[in-house]
C-alpha cells in the first residue's frame, strides 16, 4: 500500500518561501545521498496557522521510511547536512509528520 510521507513546518513569519528555496536545495544533496524520490512542496500562507510548509514523498511502503534515512548517517552526508540544518532551523517553530496511506 502506498504512502505519503509529510512533514509540516511551521516556519517564522514571513519564512515560508525562503525554507522551500532551502528545501530544494537539499533535494541536491538526498539525491547524492542516495534517496531516489521526489519531493513536493506545498505552502499555506494565508489560513490556519500561517508560513506552513508541507513536505511530501510518496513510498510504497511503510518499511521503505527506516531505509530512507539509513543514507543519512554517513559522516559525509552529515557534514553536508550540517549547515543547511543550521539555516533550516533559524526559519522554523517547529514540525509535524504525517505517514498517510493512500487508498
Amino acid at each position: 500500500m502506498a504512502i505519503i510521507r509529510r512533514r509540516v513546518f511551521y516556519a517564522k513569519i514571513g519564512k515560508a518561501d525562503p525554507l522551500v528555496a532551502l528545501m530544494k536545495e537539499a533535494d541536491g544533496l538526498m539525491q547524492r545521498a542516495g534517496f531516489s524520490f521526489k519531493s513536493r512542496y506545498l505552502t499555506d500562507c494565508i489560513s490556519g496557522r500561517s508560513d506552513r510548509v508541507i513536505m511530501e514523498w510518496e513510498i510504497e511502503d511503510v518499511s521503505e521510511i527506516a531505509a530512507l534515512y539509513q543514507p543519512l548517517g554517513s559522516p559525509a552526508v552529515q557534514s553536508a547536512f550540517k549547515d543547511w540544518q543550521g539555516k533550516m532551523n533559524e526559519m522554523v517553530e517547529y514540525s509535524e509528520v504525517e505517514n498517510l496511506a493512500i487508498r
